[in-house]
């Protein structure tokens, strides 16, 4: 009987259990999914509920919004660096006389838009002849900078001393070039008397800043200290100096048997026959406004009494690595001759 009642007892008590656990299952069971054919609300219905609209939408209307900025910030540039080309030029030769026949060729740099918002660059290629008295003129092109690529007549060359660039549009606008018909743009030809032999060196040669003389010889493409040569270079300056520092300087050229032209010449290629002088002196005194370390200058030099005419740039440094510098670019004709064309082909190497 005792043992009766416990199984009596503990089957009660699982009945129990069980009713108190039922109802909280019933309550944590997930609620059921939306039937199958139900679909979300369209776009412009949540749109009219005041709903905001799905991240997507929004990224793609910024975008377009930010190449449609683009593309008006683009056509405004254009509209602004494409302007009106108008240009007038005249050919002359060496002694300033009017040259017609001159083929002038070059092109127009104007922006365009390559795909939506983004500038490239096209060129539009000009051709002109000069007229009998030099004169040209490029109009009916539309772009930022104008560029001339080359001036042909047979029998000339043109002078490396040209301009051949000209910006229409600029950021600086002290960079614009201002055209003017009264007052055409000069190109300089030189009528060619036919190239000569003639030795052709450059050179860079350190030179001890103390006022000692070097002696350049440019038949043989030599520097002899104390030597002569087809001149002397001096160069004085200092022992303490430094790069933040002015100083009094000088450099001297002294001829041998013979003397020496500063000149501005575009073509350099007749030396004068007469007006040369035995020494030529520059000195660059600490107070002047325009100081520099370092010079450039162009020469014709006659040596040798007459035998040797030559044509030279030279940049003069007055401290380099400690020391001073005389580089110097030459031609120099041995023949005795003042013609100083130059050919290439034609080049003496030095003895």
């Amino acid at each position: 009987m005792r043992k009766l009642a416990g199984l009596t007892f503990l089957l009660l008590l699982c009945l129990a259990l069980l009713c108190w656990l039922w109802p909280q299952q019933l309550a944590t069971l997930p609620k059921s999914a939306a039937p199958a054919h139900s679909s979300a609300p369209s776009t412009s219905t949540a749109a009219a509920r005041g709903s905001p609209l799905p991240i997507p939408a929004i990224n793609v209307a910024r975008r377009a919004a930010k190449l449609q900025e683009r593309i008006e910030g683009a056509n405004e540039l254009l509209e602004t660096s494409n302007v009106a080309i108008r240009f007038w030029g005249q050919v002359v030769d060496q002694d300033g006389k009017p040259l017609g026949g001159v083929r002038i060729v070059g092109h127009v740099a104007r922006g365009y838009m390559a795909i939506p918002g983004y500038i490239s660059e096209k060129s539009d290629r000009f051709e002109v002849l000069s007229r009998d008295d030099g004169r040209f003129a490029i109009e009916g092109f539309r772009g930022s900078v104008m560029e001339i690529a080359k001036i042909r007549k047979e029998g000339y060359r043109p002078s490396p001393a040209n301009r051949w660039s000209f910006a229409y549009y600029d950021s600086s606008p002290s960079s614009i070039f201002r055209p003017d018909a009264d007052a055409p743009m000069i190109l300089r030809m030189w009528k060619s008397s036919g190239a000569e032999r003639l030795i052709h060196a450059s050179k860079f040669y350190g030179i001890v800043p103390d006022g000692r003389s070097y002696g350049i010889d440019l038949l043989n493409e030599q520097k002899v200290e104390g030597g002569t040569g087809d001149f002397k270079v001096r160069i004085k300056r200092p022992d303490q100096i430094n790069h933040q520092m002015n100083y009094t300087w000088s450099f001297v050229i002294e001829c041998v048997e013979g003397g020496v032209i500063e000149t501005a010449d575009d073509f350099m290629f007749l030396a004068p026959e007469n007006g040369y002088q035995p020494v030529y002196t520059l000195v660059l005194d600490h107070t002047l406004s325009e100081w520099s370390d370092r010079v450039s200058k162009k020469f014709f030099v006659k040596s040798r009494d007459g035998q040797v005419y030559s044509r030279m740039e030279v940049e003069v440094f007055s401290y380099y690595q400690d020391s001073a510098v005389f580089s110097v670019k030459y031609f120099a004709n041995p023949a005795g001759s003042r013609n100083l064309e130059y050919d290439s082909a034609q080049t003496i190497k030095a003895k």
